[in-house]
């Protein structure tokens, strides 16, 4: 093929809005040290397998779903017979040694630990990913995480029975005009149905931040598909494992297991940077505030305390991130990358649900006190040789003339 017609070809393909998002997610997804990251979470993963099996049987047992769940871990290990036997024992033995329920003392304590543990490594992942440095507050983490603790293997469970169901209710009907088995291959979807749900739940949730459910179910459904298909290639390629037990013995299904949980946060991951790029997709190419000019980040810094305050003094709620780039017209991404600068310096409070409000009395700041502040941020060079006069020049600027303007006239100056 010549040479000039490939890349004509090329630059076509990229010019698809998917295309593009899919390749920016990519580039931004290696440079931003998520292959690291991923690693990390597998072995954090390890360490809570114990933790999340014993919480998913003590809440199956209770719904009498038990030897159920049971069936599902012994088939996807059924090369590996031993090493089931041998942590599906140790988790009935962790759960035997209670009294009237599941944990009690250190027990539980060291369970919610390595669970809350492994919550919070996997929200600090998604909101660097996302562009966040402000987490969950305590309590939320304490009510949203208990809650998806016992909700999440519910509802799994509860989809697995159903769709149980739904296979036998299917196999008794009449087969009229072919309609029995066309609903057994569609019922053979369920799982992959299931997956992109949870895939996408997992996107619209984790983050600290308001996500949008189109932009979870963007990534959803591509990060869904690819899991119930890494899924099917593990438990099929440990059928190949059998050869190695003689060398291995139960350790053969080690590396498999490292792999396939290793290659599913890869795939966990890149779907996190792709929901995020495409709710952000407008600030593709929009510069950001470190290659901002320095005319610019103080107009837009001035800007959005102008906004903040103005809002507070009106008596209005603190206001929203999305509130204030609707104000100003901006993008929220590059919005955020000044409101955590303010945030900082310090002349805003960051509340809970990406709200801000005034640090500061609104009939007190000056626009001098900001830019003042802003010619201090970063770190300072010891000249040996400082031009007095300049130094003079720029204070009866910025200083002292901005000095008798507030910023909540700043727009109406």
């Amino acid at each position: 093929m010549n040479r000039n017609v490939f890349f004509a070809w090329w630059r076509r393909f990229i010019r698809y809005r998917v295309v593009r998002l899919y390749l920016n997610a990519g580039i931004t997804f290696y440079r931003e040290g998520q292959l690291a990251a991923a690693r990390a979470l597998t072995f954090s993963l390890l360490f809570a397998v114990v933790p999340i099996l014993a919480i998913a049987f003590a809440i199956a047992k209770g719904f009498g779903l038990d030897n159920m769940l049971e069936q599902q871990i012994r088939t996807a290990f059924a090369t590996q017979p031993e090493v089931t036997t041998f942590l599906l024992n140790f988790v009935h033995n962790y759960l035997m040694r209670t009294q009237g329920g599941i944990f009690l003392g250190l027990g539980i304590f060291l369970l919610l630990w390595t669970l809350f543990s492994l919550a919070g490594e996997i929200e600090g992942t998604f909101n660097k990913i996302w562009k966040i440095k402000q987490d969950r507050t305590i309590y939320r983490k304490v009510t949203e995480y208990t809650s998806l603790f016992f909700l999440l293997p519910v509802l799994l469970i509860s989809s697995s029975g159903f769709s149980i169901f739904l296979t036998s209710f299917v196999e008794k009907l009449p087969d009229v005009f072919f309609l029995h088995n066309s609903l057994l291959k569609c019922l053979q979807l369920v799982p992959y149905l299931i997956m992109v749900c949870f895939c996408t739940g997992l996107y619209f949730f984790i983050p600290n931040t308001k996500v949008k459910w189109k932009s979870a179910f963007f990534a959803g459904l591509p990060v869904g598909l690819a899991l119930q298909a890494l899924q099917y290639v593990y438990i099929h390629s440990q059928l190949y494992l059998s050869g190695y037990n003689a060398i291995y013995g139960s350790f053969a299904a080690l590396p498999m297991l490292m792999i396939w949980l290793q290659f599913s946060w890869y795939i966990v991951l890149f779907g996190a940077t792709l929901s995020y790029l495409h709710q952000n997709r407008e600030a593709l190419g929009v510069p950001l505030m470190q290659s901002a000019c320095r005319k610019d980040r103080d107009e837009l810094c001035l800007q959005l305390l102008c906004v903040v305050y103005k809002a507070f003094e009106r008596g209005e709620a603190p206001i929203s991130v999305d509130r204030i780039a609707e104000d100003l017209k901006l993008n929220p991404s590059l919005l955020k990358e000044a409101l955590e600068l303010m945030q900082s310096l310090p002349f805003l409070l960051y509340l809970d649900q990406e709200r801000y409000a005034p640090a500061r009395d609104p009939r007190q700041l000056t626009i001098g006190e900001v830019i003042k502040a802003l010619d201090r941020e970063g770190q300072a060079l010891h000249f040996k040789q400082l031009n007095q006069a300049f130094s003079a020049y720029r204070i009866k600027i910025f200083e002292q003339e901005a000095a008798k303007c507030l910023v909540v006239d700043y727009l109406s100056l």
